[in-house]
């Protein structure tokens, strides 16, 4: 299946070949300062080579400070907010330069005894020449005879790259209930390289729930609606011999839960009223809407459209407004895409209704797929678009999809956009074929009832020959018992269009009619069997669903399939 959308979701360590494939594009990366002139430029990331106390040193009963000497000399303002002690000390600890290579950060507090200590250099820390830490520094000692083991690896994708990305672990039995955990920093915490791959190590035995944060106020908590979270599929259990997990793969994602917000009425007609949201809403047949003056009473939509080319829009269609006449719009049961509701008062907003009639007579625009278009999808759905909002009962009467034989195609309208209504088959549109649309426009109505031009408009389009297309083929295996099913997407390196197929787990899958090129895969276990990728919530809590990246491009050939993509789910 052939989905239309942004979806934009790649691998960080695929981000320079995609962006090279799709041609014009680079990365933005830090002005970086020349080296004297007879010499390369410096691109060598600064180094630790050298601690107090050792790595892994154990029975330190006293310390008074943390020593760090750098290969060469650092940047010494980039070492601000770019080191941390875990657990955390109650003062902190306070960086004293020795120099331009070696720090010293002094322990304000005596340490825990039988504890495990690590401290931390990120990768904001660079050198004089802007180059930074390669993946963070981490110093493991302990007060105790021991260093705790436990450890857990992982990766984060995003739909855009981040810089900074902490990884939080939550101990849970240190909490009172796993929902108390947003309103404590986290005791566990390491930073993600620059390739978004984790290890948090050095960790005591325990139960875990780990995320991943972009944390845009630096305060060590989620803040919820600006913070960037990735959940994991299930919490993490270490334990004796058990106590690493490796494969703890997490996706950014930015939780809404802000009920949609009117930013602007604007008045077009004294027919028509254009309402612009904060983002995008969810387009629904419960949707209410009132207009209503002070003394002429209430004016109720003869119909409610959405722009479906900018979700954030709305469009009213009243019979007639009176002119220019200071009035209330009341909306309620509208959604946003993440279905958060208005309050239950709904939302209301002042406005001064249009002067201008709407003199616009009836006029078809176009047909999309065009006349004599050819590599058409065989998914391919048909839009007539308007310069009116369709009275809905006409079109259905007026349009046709018909086979190269002449025999209607069976399908359903979408209404949504009543200046671009839909119709989409039922079934997949057959190879090679060649198919008509017919549109009898004299027996169309606008909203208002009013006729379009009064003629018969023919187009016909001819769908890609399989001869000219691949398919991607292999197995989605994991262990789990109560995992029943997969889903396996494939997308373009150029383009925007995502393929995705439903199979079952430890069956070969199949995904066909795809055109020739190379592809990015990702597979996610469809836990909860709706068809989609859930990435999980925090308020209230629910688990992501488990996913991978495939590691390399896949290249599809015509009238080829390209075996063996494999997915497996076992941790």
């Amino acid at each position: 299946m052939l989905v239309e959308t942004p979806y934009r979701a790649f691998r960080f360590r695929f981000v320079i070949l995609v962006l090279l494939l799709a041609g014009g594009f680079f990365l933005n990366r830090c002005a970086q300062k020349m080296a004297p002139p007879g010499g390369p430029p410096d691109k060598q990331p600064p180094e630790v080579v050298k601690t107090y106390p050792a790595a892994n040193s154990v029975g330190l009963s006293h310390l008074e400070y943390i020593e760090i000497e750098f290969s060469e000399a650092i940047n010494k303002s980039s070492l601000v907010n770019s080191y941390w002690l875990v657990p955390e000390v109650k003062h902190g600890v306070k960086p004293k330069w020795k120099g331009n290579k070696k720090v010293r950060f002094l322990l304000k507090d005596s340490l825990r005894q039988n504890q495990t200590y690590v401290f931390t250099l990120g990768t904001r820390i660079t050198d004089l020449h802007n180059n930074r830490l390669a993946a963070p520094f981490q110093l493991a000692f302990s007060t105790g005879s021991a260093i705790d083991s436990g450890e857990v690896r992982g990766e984060i994708f995003a739909e855009s790259r981040e810089k900074e990305i902490f990884v939080y672990a939550y101990r849970l039995e240190d909490y009172p209930s796993p929902d108390s955990i947003w309103s404590h920093k986290a005791r566990f915490f390491t930073q993600a390289d620059e390739e978004g791959q984790f290890r948090l190590g050095f960790l005591p035995d325990g139960k875990y729930r780990v995320i991943a944060l972009v944390d845009r106020d630096y305060d060590k908590t989620y803040s919820l609606g600006s913070d960037l979270v990735g959940l994991p599929y299930r919490d993490v259990e270490l334990a004796g011999a058990q106590n690493r997990f490796a494969g703890l793969n997490l996706f950014l994602i930015q939780e809404d839960t802000a009920a949609a917000k009117l930013e602007a009425v604007d008045t077009v007609t004294t027919r028509e009223l254009t309402l612009r949201f904060d983002e995008p809403i969810r387009f629904n047949r419960n949707i209410e809407v009132v207009a209503s003056d002070s003394l002429l009473g209430t004016f109720v939509p003869r119909g409610i459209s959405l722009d479906r080319g900018d979700p954030k829009t709305l469009f009213l269609f009243f019979d007639s407004l009176p002119p220019a006449r200071k009035m209330m719009l009341k909306i309620r049961n509208l959604q946003d895409l993440a279905g958060n509701p208005l309050p239950d008062a709904g939302l209301q907003a002042e406005f001064v209704s249009a002067t201008r009639p709407d003199t616009l007579p009836p006029a078809l625009l176009r047909v999309v797929p065009t006349n004599r278009s050819n590599q058409v999808p065989y998914n391919a759905v048909v839009t007539v678009e308007l310069n009116q909002p369709v009275d809905t009962l006409t079109f259905e009467k007026t349009f046709e999809l018909l086979s190269e034989k002449g025999n209607p195609v069976a399908g359903k309208f979408d209404f949504s956009d009543l200046r671009k209504p839909l119709f989409q088959p039922h079934s997949l549109l057959e190879k090679n074929a060649t198919y008509k649309i017919r549109l009898y426009l004299g027996g169309l109505r606008d909203l208002w009832g009013r006729s379009f031009p009064d003629t018969t408009v023919e187009s016909q389009f001819t769908t890609l020959d399989w001869a000219d297309l691949g398919e991607i083929a292999g197995t989605v295996s994991a262990s789990y018992p109560d995992w029943r099913q997969a889903v396996v997407f494939a997308r373009p390196a150029e383009g925007e269009a995502l393929y995705n197929t439903v199979t079952p787990l430890n069956q070969r899958y199949e995904i066909p009619f795809l055109p020739a090129g190379q592809y990015l895969l990702h597979s996610v276990v469809d836990v909860n069997e709706n068809g989609r990728w859930d990435k999980g919530a925090t308020h209230p809590w629910q688990f992501a669903e488990p996913f991978q990246f495939y590691p390399d491009t896949v290249n599809v050939r015509k009238r080829w399939s390209t075996e063996g993509i494999n997915f497996q789910f076992h941790y």
